[in-house]
């Protein structure tokens, strides 16, 4: 990224979709950079802000359970691309969290804020509760301007303030459209000169050793993923390997014993020279097939690295390249993901693929990689699938914003079942594309714009089916009813009033619990969802049974002989 891509009409186009939801400009611009600068996922970033008047100086909150820490953000958006930031809204945001500096005093604001947001923000957060735990406080200010002298010299002597302004910010952003594979040489330090190298024939040689992390986190292609090209899984979010590390590099006494417990890098390589005193590998043209996930969140918690912390390191020099994939998928395999290994999903993933290509080549394609390309009229990832399928088959929707666990707690149930195949990952999005045109009809505008909203309706969807013959027969089969002419045409005229009424009536329950409702906390309460779905459902069978709405069965059913 640019500096200039953060002028003033740039980040309205880059926060486009969070002006959307009716937040402020600056808010949207906060939530932009919650999702693509400090990695959170949109739910988290919905949940964290903080909008309204009276919010104290804080525009969000997020409490971060690794480090232990409570970070307060305020953001400020300038029109003018030649201003630049002084200490003045510095001192100011200081100000604001000195508000928080004990659970005294956060009881305090919770007890007599007039802002309801930052209230139920506030409450979410156990920010009281943490306060009383001992956790510390941080501030993030974050800024399309350029920070000058002034606040240069005041983040200096306030290390519990980082200042992201539009400099730190492009240098930052992760672009993972760009080109894949690092070309240019590198070299890496050998500790103590110790090495061991293995020729493997004519096919390749591999160079063994132990590596400082501070070498790792210099490598080029971090932040745009073009160091991962071939990695079958690309850096996750807030997983648990990434935790463990992060929890890791907390303790500095620790870090000489770090390559004890961690499975170290591998990257691949055309070429690879020692230098004549041993001490430096150069690599040229490389990229790393394992360990990603460890390069990346040691890369963005690099201010953390001592020189004690070191990786072991295996370069692989090839001379046949077609070996990139073997080692690729073996050297992956070997360690253990929670619910399937490496190899096991990635064949399930290539069989879902496989099914998407046998029956709806050239129109619907199924995405297992990041930054895969695709030609098909419509690509569905494998994370969208995943979510689909958690929210109307095993019917979790409240988990639907935890991407990450897809793909290991949840991996077997969710894509390791003989039912999920084209057919029924096509049957669910083709469903939840009904649901999203519906939801303007939410009066709500932020509820109609939440990520889980979807999901919930969804999952509503579900249960409405499994009580209803037809339904029911469609829910266990997709197959049954897909082959039939414009069969996602026919599902939405039986959906088109039966979702308007249950929107109605959601509308409703909303407006009713005013101030009270908090949709956050709701979504994503199992107990909550069950009652809300629950009332829902009630009111749509009231309605059939007085006449006033057919049921799915008889609408799928009419629906067809319209046709």
């Amino acid at each position: 990224m640019k500096q200039e891509d953060l002028d003033y009409k740039n980040v309205l186009a880059l926060a486009s979709k969070h002006i959307a939801k009716g937040r402020p400009e600056s808010a949207a611009f906060l939530n932009w950079f919650l999702e693509e600068i400090y990695n959170l996922d949109d739910v988290d970033a919905d949940d964290s802000i903080c909008d309204g008047n009276y919010d104290q100086g804080i525009d969000a909150i997020y409490v971060n359970e690794i480090d232990q820490e409570i970070v307060f953000f305020q953001s400020k958006l300038t029109q003018n691309p030649g201003k630049t930031l002084g200490d003045v809204a510095l001192k100011e945001f200081a100000g604001s969290l000195g508000q928080f500096d004990s659970a005294e005093k956060a009881a305090a604001i919770l007890a007599n804020t007039k802002n309801t947001e930052l209230k139920k923000l506030l409450d979410r957060s156990k920010v009281v509760e943490n306060l009383s735990a001992g956790y510390k406080t941080k501030g993030i200010f974050v800024t399309n301007a350029l920070r000058d002298e002034n606040a240069v010299a005041f983040i200096g002597n306030h290390p519990s303030i980082a200042l992201y302004d539009r400099q730190r910010i492009a240098e930052d952003f992760i672009d993972i459209t760009a080109p894949e594979g690092v070309a240019g040489s590198f070299a890496l330090s050998v500790f103590d000169g110790l090495m061991l190298i293995y020729e493997a024939g004519a096919d390749a040689t591999m160079y063994q050793f132990i590596a400082p992390a501070s070498d790792l986190v210099a490598l080029s292609g971090i932040s745009d993923h073009t160091l991962f090209a071939q990695n079958v899984r690309l850096p996750l979010g807030n997983t648990s390997v990434n935790r463990g590390i992060r929890q890791s590099l907390q303790d500095k006494d620790s870090h000489a014993q770090f390559p004890l417990f961690h499975n170290g890098i591998t990257l691949l390589c055309a070429n690879a020279s020692i230098s004549d005193d041993g001490e430096t590998l150069t690599i040229t043209n490389y990229v790393v097939v394992n360990g990603a996930q460890t390069v990346t969140t040691l890369y963005k918690d690099r201010d953390k690295i001592s020189i004690n912390l070191r990786l072991p390191i295996r370069v692989i020099e090839l001379k046949k390249p077609e070996l990139a994939k073997t080692i690729t998928q073996i050297s992956n395999n070997q360690n253990s993901i929670k619910s399937r290994d490496l190899k096991e999903n990635h064949q399930i993933q290539s069989r879902i693929k496989s099914d998407f290509e046998k029956r709806y080549k050239d129109e619907f394609d199924y995405i297992i990689k990041r930054g895969e390309s695709s030609t098909a009229k419509v690509a569905i990832s494998n994370e969208e699938a995943g979510a689909l399928l958690l929210a109307f088959d095993l019917q979790r929707p409240w988990s639907c914003h935890q991407l990450y666990r897809l793909f290991e707690d949840d991996y077997g149930d969710v894509f390791g079942r003989p039912e999920v195949n084209a057919d029924r990952i096509l049957f669910v999005w083709t469903l939840s594309q009904i649901v999203v045109s519906k939801l303007p009809m939410i009066k709500n505008l932020a509820l109609g714009r939440y990520r889980l909203t979807r999901f919930f309706l969804l999952y509503v969807l579900s249960r409405l089916m499994q009580s209803d013959g037809v339904g029911a027969e469609i829910f266990q089969n997709p197959s049954k009813a897909m082959p039939a002419a414009g069969w996602g045409d026919r599902l939405g005229v039986a959906l088109d009033p039966i979702l308007s009424s249950i929107i109605i009536d959601l509308n409703y329950e909303v407006e009713r619990a005013g101030d009270s409702f908090d949709y956050k906390s709701e979504l994503k309460s199992p107990n909550r969802v069950r009652d809300r779905a629950d009332e829902l459902l009630k009111s749509y069978e009231k309605e059939v049974a007085k006449d006033k709405l057919s049921d799915f069965g008889t609408r799928w059913l009419q629906a067809g002989e319209a046709q």
